[in-house]
């Protein structure tokens, strides 16, 4: 049996490339989908509300963990991004793609697409703006007053 090692590590180069697209989705999707949850809870819940009108320290940590995941997130979103970009060009480089395929349409699919990847982050960044305006303004909600 004759193995090709340039065969074996574009193989491998290319189910990288697939799993770090994985990554990628769903860090974007879990994140929406926790984003969504809690704006959801703040529009929903006037328990919520009246809880965080009254602990200001909470609002404040919130806030902090709003920022915290922010920053967080676009890490990672860059992480997979620049991963993406180093293993096209591996398999650009790689001597069984260059001798035997030499088409980029093979890889394409699962490479990441900066424009898209911008997109998405923006959407993200949206649902942080609006989760964080939220949680500002249920500290301003009004207490509710005993008769």
């Amino acid at each position: 049996m004759n193995c090709d090692p340039g065969k074996e590590i574009f193989d491998l180069l290319l189910n990288s490339l697939k799993d770090n697209k994985t990554v990628h989705l769903n860090i974007i999707w879990s994140t929406m989908g926790l984003q969504l949850a809690a704006i959801g809870w703040l529009v929903t819940s006037e328990n919520a509300r009246e809880y965080l009108a009254m602990n200001k320290k909470i609002i404040r940590f919130l806030l902090l963990a709003v920022v915290f995941l922010f920053f967080a997130h676009i890490l990672m979103i860059i992480d997979t991004f620049t991963a993406s970009e180093r293993l096209a060009k591996a398999i650009t480089e790689n001597a069984f793609y260059t001798k035997f395929i030499n088409n980029q349409e093979t890889f394409k699919l699962y490479s990441l697409n900066g424009l898209t990847v911008l997109v998405r982050l923006s959407f993200t960044t949206i649902l942080y703006i609006v989760l964080a305006f939220l949680i500002v303004s249920a500290g301003k909600y009004p207490k509710k007053t005993g008769n």
